[in-house]
């Protein structure tokens, strides 16, 4: 488990040198852990219900590396991540 966010941004963006959040997938600790991306969607919400629009594939992710985001366009994603050791 990660003790802070400090752990997975870069450091530009630690000290909001730069705007967004740019995940690091590799921990600077050795003994921790690695975060991947398991699944992306984009999603709205309506009657109070959150609705999946489209699923983004491999292609669109990087193989589940990033996710690019269009500077002018407000979208909501949900993303789900899970933990490896980081040698796996």
């Amino acid at each position: 488990m990660l003790d802070s966010i400090s752990d997975v941004l870069l450091s530009h963006q630690a000290s909001e040198g730069t705007r967004g959040v740019v995940l690091h997938g590799n921990s600077p600790r050795a003994t921790q852990t690695v975060a991947r991306i398991e699944s992306i969607e984009e999603v709205s919400r309506s009657s109070g219900n959150w609705n999946t629009q489209r699923q983004l594939n491999g292609d669109q992710t990087n193989q589940g590396r990033r996710l690019l985001m269009a500077a002018h366009q407000v979208r909501v994603y949900r993303v789900l991540l899970y933990a490896t050791p980081r040698n796996a």
